[in-house]
């Protein structure tokens, strides 16, 4: 990892496809940990590399037998659901409570979000 910390500070390091195995990809990732990234960050980092590794077996640029993700197990995150009761959602839609027009803006775009199956509120 003395590389990789050292190698932050000075040019971009060209890295062969032949040298990417293992022990790299292990490396790599104590590396992502050490400057704070997390396993969700990490695991599209690696998915990423696969993907660039994989057309790269497509185009004949290596061969498939060199390929370390065949044995190697991309870091997956825990993902903790956090879904409200639906009487929950219908309480939020039907409250009585006063409110602003800019509340009930919000709770309009709540509505929005749960009808188009979650759609994030920066594509609204």
């Amino acid at each position: 990892m003395d590389e990789w910390k050292a190698s932050r500070s000075t040019k971009p390091v060209i890295i062969k496809y032949q040298d990417i195995d293992k022990v790299f990809l292990d490396e790599w990732k104590e590396y992502l940990l050490w400057l704070g990234r997390s396993e969700t960050t990490i695991g599209i980092y690696m998915r990423n590399l696969r993907h660039v590794y994989n057309r790269a077996i497509e185009q004949g640029v290596i061969h498939q037998s060199l390929s370390p993700f065949k044995s190697y197990k991309i870091p997956v995150s825990k993902n903790i659901k956090k879904a409200l009761a639906i009487d929950d959602i219908s309480r939020i839609a039907n409250t009585s409570m006063p409110m602003t027009e800019r509340g009930r803006m919000c709770i309009d775009l709540f509505m929005f979000s749960f009808a188009a199956n979650g759609m994030n509120f920066k594509d609204i």
